[in-house]
């Protein structure tokens, strides 16, 4: 079955009531098919042992051993927070757990019993500490017969919560939609899966959510995002001709852009070349163009872009440059009006705060097409804004 074609609704799985169904819907998943298509936002490593003491600065390593809890004690304005002194049962490191607000510990953890921790412990003070844990009941001839076996739970999800969600509860719930889903059927063409090397869709879905290693958890990643720019570009594809048609720009590289260019501090990458003359050649073609620019922070994608203006404004033609927040946008244009003002590029900033006669006499100009470069936000779309 298709992933598409599984439209049955949450709420026919196993603990999802009419509250949980609520909380799903806040997230936007209302079907089996979303449920299975929202993805982790992160993943907890469970496979092996940390003892206390052991994990590094990165905030994504966890401590994951097996404790002995020495003492447990309320404390706080109503004594609505409990602390737990516990040690590690592999190198004897003491830690203290503050549950705040989780009274219930009082009564689930006892001093002198064995569990399994799973901690974001730091140091605090002279201690170490934690208020992020997870507390399991352990029996002592378990930790004599199997030891570690019992810490190995593979790399767990960890998802985007909603209310009185939790990570448990997601869990459950995605196992169960993949278990009602059966198998989810490939709709790429298996030449281009083959070219590509993309691993199926229904051991995509299967290793994103319950990853069994971190080498099948990256290409399921990488085919999942093969498909999602796949379908994109598609759907460009398949849009009306008469959307995509538009007036051509010529391809050739006018003097201020070599100027421009020139006046920079360093010199361009040749992959930043490379890319600009494809921009060029397709901006020269009859139709629109769809193009994702993709590359690490700071290598120089924005300079592209602004080349890229340049080029445009230099044929008579104006440009929106649009940002997804308002901060970035400010940032962009004061980079903009300091890089093309010697260009003699005329810049403007738009955004939803833009009201009343400022609002009024900006768009006029634009209109007029005495505005060759508007930068901004989703407000760049307005119906009152006119090119």
């Amino acid at each position: 079955m298709f992933i598409g074609a599984l439209k049955g609704d949450i709420k026919g799985l196993t603990g999802i009531g009419k509250k949980t169904r609520e909380e799903y819907e806040k997230l936007g998943v209302r079907t089996i098919c979303d449920l299975i298509s929202m993805t982790p936002r992160g993943y907890e490593d469970r496979s092996h042992r940390i003892c206390i003491g052991h994990q590094n600065d990165d905030e994504g390593t966890w401590t994951n051993t097996f404790v002995r809890a020495e003492s447990v004690n309320l404390f706080g304005a109503g004594r609505k927070n409990v602390k737990i002194i516990v040690r590690d049962t592999e190198n004897n490191q003491k830690a203290f757990l503050m549950g705040f607000n989780r009274t219930f510990l009082a009564k689930t953890v006892f001093p002198g019993c064995y569990y399994h921790l799973y901690a974001n412990i730091t140091p605090y003070g002279t201690g170490l500490t934690a208020s992020q844990f997870e507390l399991k009941p352990v029996r002592e001839e378990d930790l004599m017969v199997v030891g570690d076996m019992l810490l190995d739970q593979g790399i767990l999800p960890v998802y985007g919560l909603s209310g009185t969600l939790t990570q448990k509860t997601l869990r459950r719930d995605v196992k169960a939609a993949l278990a009602v889903a059966g198998h989810i059927d490939d709709e790429i063409p298996q030449v281009i899966m083959d070219k590509y090397r993309l691993m199926p869709l229904d051991k995509a879905f299967r290793e994103i959510h319950f990853p069994t290693s971190e080498k099948n958890l990256k290409d399921a990643r990488r085919s999942l995002a093969f498909r999602e720019v796949f379908y994109l570009q598609l759907q460009a594809k398949r849009r009306p001709p008469v959307e995509r048609k538009r007036q051509a720009i010529d391809s050739k590289i006018y003097t201020a852009e070599t100027n421009f260019i020139k006046s920079l501090p360093f010199e361009l990458t040749a992959d930043q070349v490379k890319v600009l003359d494809e921009i060029r050649k397709d901006m020269s073609g009859p139709e629109s163009m769809n193009r994702l620019l993709q590359g690490d922070v700071g290598s120089g994608k924005t300079l592209v872009a602004w080349v890229s203006a340049l080029h445009a404004i230099c044929t008579g033609a104006q440009v929106a440059f649009m940002a997804p927040t308002e901060l970035l946008a400010r940032q962009h244009a004061q980079v903009a009006d300091s890089l093309f003002r010697e260009s003699g590029v005329r810049v403007a900033f738009l955004n939803g705060e833009v009201h009343g006669k400022p609002r009024q006499a900006l768009l006029e100009q634009l209109k007029a097409g005495n505005i060759d470069l508007l930068i901004g936000t989703h407000a760049l779309f307005s119906k009152d804004v006119e090119y």
